[in-house]
């Protein structure tokens, strides 16, 4: 029997991003480390300039919380999905978790998760810190149920979610 942690491998948002899903992870990420072997795969393009409602999406305060994380997914390059399902496939983790809080991520975990060998498309957990949007339109609730239809499992972060979830 091997003593090797089981390899979880997290997409979602990291440091340098300042959003609260970016510090959860971290937060996520270095509890569950004591038990399995976690990577984080982390953006390189979080929202284009013109969505991004504040100043900054990046994180310049001196006390950062961060995880080592691997830049690699642009929300709206394909070629970019591309890359990173390659690099999951090839590391072939026994869970692979994507952050949800927003459907504007929609396009680009779906189209990850397409490109993911049949055996990874097994392993998909989603964390759900919202499942409607708060601006929730039919648009919205067609990209989250395109993304969200992938998932073999959930880890819902409060009941309200968890009842979304059920519906």
């Amino acid at each position: 029997m091997s003593n090797s942690k089981p390899k979880v491998l997290v997409v979602g948002p990291g440091y340098p991003y300042r959003n609260g899903p970016a510090i959860y992870l971290s937060h996520l990420c270095k509890q569950i480390g004591s038990d399995f072997a976690v990577e984080l795969v982390n953006y390189t393009m979080l929202y284009p300039s013109f969505l991004f409602p504040g100043k900054t999406q990046y994180d310049d305060s001196k006390q950062t919380l961060s995880f080592p994380n691997k830049r690699m997914v642009s929300s709206l390059n394909p070629l970019s999905w591309v890359k990173t399902a390659a690099y999951i496939n090839k590391q072939n983790p026994d869970i692979i978790a994507f952050d949800w809080w927003h459907p504007f991520f929609a396009p680009c975990h779906a189209g990850i998760i397409s490109l993911l060998s049949k055996r990874n498309k097994k392993r998909i957990l989603y964390i759900t810190e919202n499942v409607i949007s708060h601006e929730a339109n039919k648009t919205d609730k067609t990209l989250t149920k395109l993304a969200l239809n992938k998932a073999k499992a959930f880890l819902a972060l409060s009941n309200s979610v968890e009842k979304h979830l059920q519906r």
